[in-house]
């Protein structure tokens, strides 16, 4: 079986890529707020179950449609640095995605833990900012930690198979 990836190298704009934040925060939200109500707000099962639906929402999204729903509508997606969507079928996506939750959204979990983590794990977002307004890639902290890039258009995976 051999694969052809066809993808447009355009990277996806910051504001695209805070669009779509925002749509997924919306969307886990919408999940959570049940869940938060019924375990108790502030509780250590809240937020054990609200970090836990956000690593399953990123990884299970990244790893199908190499974007979460929040990229898809706004029409980007996530690539390693060749341009190849990252997708279930490439060894290392759950690597790959998990690395990229873990430093943006899940960090934020450590801030729990103690003031003064809180305070150093508030400044994730603001370094993270600054290292995509200063990359020629647009890339940020999780994007560098997980070698990839978001870039504009759908992930058009397309499989050949080979017969003999």
């Amino acid at each position: 079986m051999s694969e052809a990836v066809l993808v447009r190298m355009e990277l996806a704009t910051l504001r695209r890529r805070f669009a779509a934040l925002l749509v997924d925060g919306a969307v886990l939200i919408l999940f959570s707020i049940p869940a938060t109500l019924f375990l108790g707000w502030g509780s250590a099962e809240s937020t054990v179950f609200n970090v836990g639906l956000g690593a399953v929402y990123h990884v299970a999204s990244l790893s199908y449609w190499s974007a979460t729903p929040g990229k898809k509508l706004l029409g980007i997606f996530v690539s390693d640095p060749d341009g190849v969507p990252i997708h279930f079928d490439r060894a290392g996506v759950f690597r790959t995605a998990g690395l990229r939750y873990l430093f943006s959204d899940g960090i934020f979990v450590l801030g729990f833990i103690s003031p003064l983590l809180l305070t150093a794990t508030s400044l994730v977002p603001v370094v993270s900012l600054v290292m995509a307004l200063t990359d020629s890639q647009k890339r940020t902290l999780h994007d560098r930690v997980a070698t990839t890039l978001v870039l504009r258009g759908s992930a058009d995976l397309r499989t050949d198979t080979e017969e003999g």
